[in-house]
């Protein structure tokens, strides 16, 4: 369906509810229209964030606001290809990243 809609921006939200098959399914599938994506708010079980975090695994031109809140206290990393060059809001659980991938990261917004 979503390659034949409109190009309007996506927002993927997920949080609170048991996840199912389809769930995961239709999240992957979006994460993969990487130049439409704007948001992304993930609060779920670890297992679960950990497998959509290696979808998120190349660049994402218009993102701006990412959140990824495991429902329990842990330490997860981005993948390394993984690129944001407008994002403006992150909300992540532990330490962001190696500090020679925050450029990477955040694009233009660190010198």
């Amino acid at each position: 369906m979503l390659a034949h809609s409109p190009s309007f921006p996506l927002v993927v939200g997920h949080y609170y509810r048991d996840t199912t098959a389809d769930d995961m399914e239709q999240i992957l599938l979006t994460l993969q229209h990487r130049d439409r994506v704007r948001r992304i708010r993930l609060i779920k079980a670890i297992p679960i964030v950990e497998k959509l975090i290696v979808a998120i695994d190349d660049e994402f031109p218009m993102l701006e606001y990412l959140c990824i809140a495991p429902e329990s206290n842990t330490s997860l990393a981005l993948p390394r290809t993984f690129q944001a060059p407008r994002l403006r809001h992150l909300l992540w659980p532990g330490p962001i990243a190696p500090m020679g991938l925050a450029p990477a990261l955040l694009g233009d917004a660190i010198d």
